[in-house]
Protein backbone atom coordinates (compact mmCIF):
# COMPACT_ATOMS: atom_id res chain seq x y z
CA UNK A 1 0.00 0.00 0.00
CA UNK A 2 1.66 3.29 -0.94
CA UNK A 3 1.57 6.37 1.37
CA UNK A 4 -1.28 8.08 -0.43
CA UNK A 5 -3.78 5.09 -0.01
CA UNK A 6 -2.43 4.56 3.69
CA UNK A 7 -3.53 7.94 4.20
CA UNK A 8 -6.65 7.66 2.81
CA UNK A 9 -7.35 4.38 4.39
CA UNK A 10 -6.58 6.15 7.48
CA UNK A 11 -8.58 8.97 7.08
CA UNK A 12 -11.49 6.89 6.06
CA UNK A 13 -11.05 4.24 9.33
CA UNK A 14 -11.16 7.73 11.55
CA UNK A 15 -13.83 9.41 10.01
CA UNK A 16 -16.65 6.63 11.02
CA UNK A 17 -14.92 6.77 14.61
CA UNK A 18 -15.11 9.70 16.32
CA UNK A 19 -15.02 7.90 20.11
CA UNK A 20 -11.70 6.53 18.91
CA UNK A 21 -10.83 10.36 17.83
CA UNK A 22 -11.88 11.54 20.97
CA UNK A 23 -10.32 9.26 23.20
CA UNK A 24 -7.04 9.62 21.20
CA UNK A 25 -6.99 13.22 21.74
CA UNK A 26 -7.37 12.41 25.31
CA UNK A 27 -4.50 10.62 25.06
CA UNK A 28 -2.73 12.65 23.53
CA UNK A 29 -3.03 15.70 25.49
CA UNK A 30 -2.37 13.65 28.84
CA UNK A 31 0.73 12.43 27.15
CA UNK A 32 1.66 16.23 26.09
CA UNK A 33 0.67 18.01 29.61
CA UNK A 34 2.74 15.07 31.39
CA UNK A 35 5.98 15.46 28.96
CA UNK A 36 5.38 19.58 29.22
CA UNK A 37 3.51 20.57 32.79
CA UNK A 38 1.59 22.95 30.17
CA UNK A 39 -2.41 22.47 30.22
CA UNK A 40 -2.38 25.04 27.06
CA UNK A 41 0.13 22.14 25.46
CA UNK A 42 -2.44 19.44 26.79
CA UNK A 43 -5.53 21.58 25.37
CA UNK A 44 -3.49 22.03 21.99
CA UNK A 45 -3.09 17.88 21.62
CA UNK A 46 -6.88 17.02 22.14
CA UNK A 47 -7.74 20.02 19.20
CA UNK A 48 -4.94 18.15 16.69
CA UNK A 49 -6.68 14.88 17.52
CA UNK A 50 -10.60 16.81 16.70
CA UNK A 51 -9.21 18.74 13.63
CA UNK A 52 -7.91 15.54 12.37
CA UNK A 53 -11.05 13.54 12.71
CA UNK A 54 -13.27 16.75 11.07
CA UNK A 55 -10.73 16.63 8.32
CA UNK A 56 -11.24 12.85 7.78
CA UNK A 57 -14.92 13.25 7.89
CA UNK A 58 -14.54 16.13 5.16
CA UNK A 59 -12.12 13.67 3.16
CA UNK A 60 -14.80 11.16 2.81
CA UNK A 61 -17.78 13.42 2.24
CA UNK A 62 -15.59 15.17 -1.08
CA UNK A 63 -15.16 11.24 -2.35
CA UNK A 64 -18.38 10.14 -1.64
CA UNK A 65 -20.24 10.19 -4.92
CA UNK A 66 -17.33 9.17 -6.54
CA UNK A 67 -16.69 6.17 -4.48
CA UNK A 68 -20.91 4.96 -4.62
CA UNK A 69 -20.73 5.48 -8.20
CA UNK A 70 -17.83 2.89 -8.89
CA UNK A 71 -19.52 0.48 -6.65
CA UNK A 72 -23.03 0.62 -8.81
CA UNK A 73 -21.14 0.47 -11.86
CA UNK A 74 -19.29 -2.61 -10.60
CA UNK A 75 -22.64 -4.01 -9.87
CA UNK A 76 -24.41 -3.05 -13.28
CA UNK A 77 -21.52 -4.78 -14.93
CA UNK A 78 -21.89 -8.29 -12.43
CA UNK A 79 -25.52 -8.06 -13.26
CA UNK A 80 -24.80 -7.75 -17.45
CA UNK A 81 -22.40 -10.94 -17.17
CA UNK A 82 -24.78 -13.14 -15.30
CA UNK A 83 -28.22 -11.90 -17.38
CA UNK A 84 -25.51 -13.06 -20.14
CA UNK A 85 -26.66 -9.46 -21.84
CA UNK A 86 -23.60 -8.82 -23.31
CA UNK A 87 -23.89 -5.70 -25.97
CA UNK A 88 -27.70 -6.47 -26.59
CA UNK A 89 -30.24 -3.45 -26.71
CA UNK A 90 -30.52 -2.58 -22.99
CA UNK A 91 -31.50 -0.01 -20.73
CA UNK A 92 -29.78 -0.16 -17.47
CA UNK A 93 -30.99 0.85 -13.99
CA UNK A 94 -29.38 0.20 -10.76
CA UNK A 95 -31.57 1.14 -7.39
CA UNK A 96 -29.58 1.78 -4.44
CA UNK A 97 -30.79 1.57 -0.57
CA UNK A 98 -28.93 2.72 2.53
CA UNK A 99 -29.58 1.21 5.59
CA UNK A 100 -28.00 2.04 9.03
CA UNK A 101 -27.57 5.46 10.08
CA UNK A 102 -23.54 6.90 9.63
CA UNK A 103 -21.23 9.00 11.95
CA UNK A 104 -21.21 12.12 13.02
CA UNK A 105 -20.68 14.67 9.96
CA UNK A 106 -20.49 11.76 7.34
CA UNK A 107 -23.21 11.81 4.20
CA UNK A 108 -23.23 8.43 3.87
CA UNK A 109 -24.79 5.76 5.12
CA UNK A 110 -23.30 2.59 6.89
CA UNK A 111 -24.99 0.21 4.67
CA UNK A 112 -26.15 -0.37 1.13
CA UNK A 113 -27.78 -2.75 -1.19
CA UNK A 114 -28.06 -2.90 -4.67
CA UNK A 115 -30.93 -3.73 -7.26
CA UNK A 116 -30.62 -3.92 -11.19
CA UNK A 117 -33.61 -3.61 -13.20
CA UNK A 118 -32.01 -4.73 -16.94
CA UNK A 119 -34.65 -4.00 -19.42
CA UNK A 120 -34.54 -4.85 -23.21
CA UNK A 121 -37.22 -5.79 -26.05
CA UNK A 122 -37.98 -9.02 -24.52
CA UNK A 123 -37.36 -9.53 -21.31
CA UNK A 124 -36.94 -7.64 -17.84
CA UNK A 125 -33.91 -8.94 -15.98
CA UNK A 126 -33.43 -8.40 -12.50
CA UNK A 127 -30.25 -8.78 -10.51
CA UNK A 128 -30.17 -8.21 -6.63
CA UNK A 129 -27.97 -9.78 -3.69
CA UNK A 130 -25.17 -6.75 -4.16
CA UNK A 131 -24.04 -5.00 -0.93
CA UNK A 132 -21.44 -2.62 0.23
CA UNK A 133 -20.16 -1.71 3.56
CA UNK A 134 -19.52 1.84 3.88
CA UNK A 135 -17.43 1.60 7.17
CA UNK A 136 -15.11 -1.08 5.57
CA UNK A 137 -15.19 -0.01 2.23
CA UNK A 138 -16.09 -4.03 1.56
CA UNK A 139 -18.37 -4.65 -2.01
CA UNK A 140 -20.17 -7.98 -1.63
CA UNK A 141 -21.97 -9.22 -5.10
CA UNK A 142 -25.03 -11.67 -5.40
CA UNK A 143 -25.71 -14.22 -7.55
CA UNK A 144 -29.53 -13.88 -7.52
CA UNK A 145 -31.09 -13.48 -11.04
CA UNK A 146 -34.45 -13.36 -12.37
CA UNK A 147 -35.73 -13.31 -16.07
CA UNK A 148 -39.57 -12.06 -16.79
CA UNK A 149 -40.48 -11.98 -20.59
CA UNK A 150 -42.91 -9.30 -21.20
CA UNK A 151 -44.98 -11.74 -23.23
CA UNK A 152 -45.69 -12.82 -19.17
CA UNK A 153 -46.31 -9.26 -18.04
CA UNK A 154 -49.81 -8.08 -17.78
CA UNK A 155 -48.76 -5.26 -15.75
CA UNK A 156 -46.84 -2.97 -14.40
CA UNK A 157 -47.34 -0.07 -10.68
CA UNK A 158 -46.03 2.01 -8.56
CA UNK A 159 -47.02 2.76 -5.23
CA UNK A 160 -43.83 5.06 -3.54
CA UNK A 161 -41.18 3.75 -3.47
CA UNK A 162 -42.09 0.17 -4.91
CA UNK A 163 -42.86 -0.84 -7.79
CA UNK A 164 -44.61 -3.77 -8.70
CA UNK A 165 -44.62 -6.18 -11.91
CA UNK A 166 -47.75 -8.05 -12.42
CA UNK A 167 -47.51 -11.49 -14.40
CA UNK A 168 -49.46 -14.21 -15.77
CA UNK A 169 -48.49 -16.51 -13.67
CA UNK A 170 -50.74 -14.82 -10.58
CA UNK A 171 -49.52 -14.38 -7.11
CA UNK A 172 -48.43 -11.81 -5.50
CA UNK A 173 -46.31 -9.67 -8.02
CA UNK A 174 -42.74 -9.50 -8.05
CA UNK A 175 -41.73 -5.65 -6.05
CA UNK A 176 -38.77 -3.45 -6.29
CA UNK A 177 -37.76 -0.71 -4.02
CA UNK A 178 -37.00 2.85 -5.61
CA UNK A 179 -34.56 4.91 -4.12
CA UNK A 180 -36.00 7.59 -5.99
CA UNK A 181 -39.37 8.74 -7.51
CA UNK A 182 -37.62 9.79 -10.31
CA UNK A 183 -35.13 6.48 -11.11
CA UNK A 184 -38.45 4.62 -10.46
CA UNK A 185 -40.68 6.51 -13.14
CA UNK A 186 -38.23 5.90 -15.40
CA UNK A 187 -38.61 2.34 -14.67
CA UNK A 188 -42.00 1.98 -15.17
CA UNK A 189 -42.33 4.24 -18.09
CA UNK A 190 -39.75 1.92 -19.79
CA UNK A 191 -41.85 -1.12 -19.05
CA UNK A 192 -44.77 0.21 -20.32
CA UNK A 193 -43.47 1.27 -23.64
CA UNK A 194 -42.05 -1.98 -24.21
CA UNK A 195 -45.24 -4.08 -23.11
CA UNK A 196 -47.25 -1.87 -25.48
CA UNK A 197 -44.96 -2.91 -28.13
CA UNK A 198 -45.14 -6.31 -27.70
CA UNK A 199 -48.83 -6.84 -26.82
CA UNK A 200 -49.48 -3.85 -29.44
Amino acid sequence: MDKSNAQEHLLWWLAWRPRAAAVGGGILGVLLFAASGSGVLGLFGVAIAISLWVWSTSSVNNAWAGIIDRQRQEVEAQGRRLLQLGDKEVVAFTLVNESGNGSLRLEPSRRYTFNCVFITPVLIGIYDGARYDAVNQALYLGSKTKEIYFKQVVGVDYHPPTIEIKTIVGGDPLTLCGDSAETAHAIVGEIRNRLRAVHA
